[in-house]
């Protein structure tokens, strides 16, 4: 079984809120845009499955990310 995404993600986001806050505070609407996406990976997860949930997340991270050319 994998680690749930949610649960990568609300760890990321706490890095995050601390790293704001040591260089000039969190800019505005970002943690209510990092709670629903937190909120959105939880419900995939609760209505399919940790994996399912996982594997949609690799692939919307590799169609959001442009490729890299080698150099």
């Amino acid at each position: 079984m994998c680690e749930k995404t949610s649960d990568l993600l609300e760890a990321s986001h706490r890095r995050m809120l601390l790293w704001c806050d040591a260089n000039g505070g969190v800019p505005e609407g970002y943690a209510e845009s990092a709670l629903a996406e937190i909120a959105f990976w939880r419900s995939v997860e609760a209505h399919t499955s940790v994996e399912f949930a996982a594997a949609m997340f690799g692939q919307w991270q590799d169609e959001r990310l442009p490729a890299s050319d080698g150099t």
